[in-house]
């Protein structure tokens, strides 16, 4: 009996004096309620973000401008390269314009998506790639890079606020 004392007073004693475990009830923060709510709303924004970026590639390779504008938000800014911020969606459509205008295809992809604890705003990060029409045999292709702020909106879709792209490769002399 005395054997069994011991060993169940010694168990709280390594607990409480194991390196990186002050307190027993500190060792079991994996199991506390609001961490594991917040690790899944963290989870389920990272997701819908990257669904929503994937979506809105799909759309503005298929459906072109419209498609594209269709996934900012209504006080959305964009800040292209080498031009001023365009803030709201008709200063972000007559920006991007000559993009679609001059460009055969628009595509991007999400390398990095990251949202808050909140789960209602997070960022996209990826690369992008437009092919430009050319009457020549070989298009120019602009590789690039961007960030994305995504915003959870009232009706629970997501929106991005703000957008940022570049290009990987300096503009050509003269342009």
């Amino acid at each position: 009996m005395k054997r069994v004392f011991r060993i169940a007073l010694s168990i709280p004693c390594i607990a409480v004096f194991s390196p990186g475990c002050v307190f027993v009830h500190k060792c079991d923060r994996h199991h506390d309620p609001a961490e594991v709510e917040s690790a899944r709303r963290v989870a389920a924004a990272e997701s819908a973000i990257r669904a929503a970026d994937e979506a809105w590639a799909k759309a503005a390779e298929t459906k072109g401008l419209e498609g594209f504008m269709s996934f900012y938000a209504p006080d959305a800014r964009a800040l292209p390269p080498n031009e001023p911020i365009a803030v709201g969606l008709d200063a972000i459509r007559k920006s991007v314009k000559p993009m679609f205008d001059a460009s055969s295809r628009v595509t991007w992809r999400p390398t990095q998506v990251v949202a808050a604890r909140s789960g209602e705003i997070g960022y996209a990060q990826g690369t992008y790639e437009i092919t430009m029409k050319d009457p020549s045999a070989k298009p120019p292709i602009e590789r690039g890079k961007y960030l994305e702020i995504w915003k959870k909106q009232p009706d629970n879709t997501w929106k991005c606020t703000e957008d940022m792209f570049s290009p990987d490769a300096p503009p050509a002399a003269g342009k």
